[in-house]
């Protein structure tokens, strides 16, 4: 995670955000008050109007962000877990839902810079992951509806 974060203030693209959310009063991320999203409404509103999302791995390689993100239609960029088997596989890679960086994140500057060079390559594979998702048997294609009806 601390990688990410140091790859991240090496960007050089126009807008660069680090939006998070929680359900704490008073947070504070290095001394300074963070930005707080209330889940789900703000969150998700935020995220249907990003591009790329980074998702540094969790408690384990997967990120509940991942979900959120690719449902939300956002282009993901991810260290390598493909061997992470998952339902539903959203981290095989025959899929192409994420973009690979390392795990060190130094090639995050180039992987943010093809994607936002190459946005009309990536707009039909953010539409097959939202895709995808959101055709899983109901119990799941529930969940992920309710999240974007908010």
């Amino acid at each position: 995670r601390n990688d990410m974060l140091k790859a991240f203030k090496r960007l050089k693209v126009k807008n660069t955000f680090l939006l998070t959310y929680d359900d704490f009063k008073g947070t504070k991320w290095r001394g300074k008050q963070c930005k707080k999203l209330k889940f789900p409404y703000e969150y998700l509103d935020n995220l249907m109007d990003t591009k790329i999302v980074l998702s540094p791995w969790g408690w384990g390689t997967w990120c509940i962000r991942d979900f959120e993100a690719l449902i939300c239609g956002c282009i993901v960029i991810k260290p390598v877990c493909t061997n992470t088997l998952t339902y539903p596989d959203i981290y095989d890679p025959n899929k192409q839902f994420f973009v690979w960086t390392d795990v060190l994140w130094n090639t995050l500057e180039n992987s943010v810079d093809y994607c936002l060079s190459n946005l009309d390559e990536f707009q039909p594979r953010v539409l097959e992951a939202r895709k995808f998702l959101l055709s899983l048997d109901q119990k799941h294609s529930q969940l992920f509806r309710r999240m974007l009806q908010h």
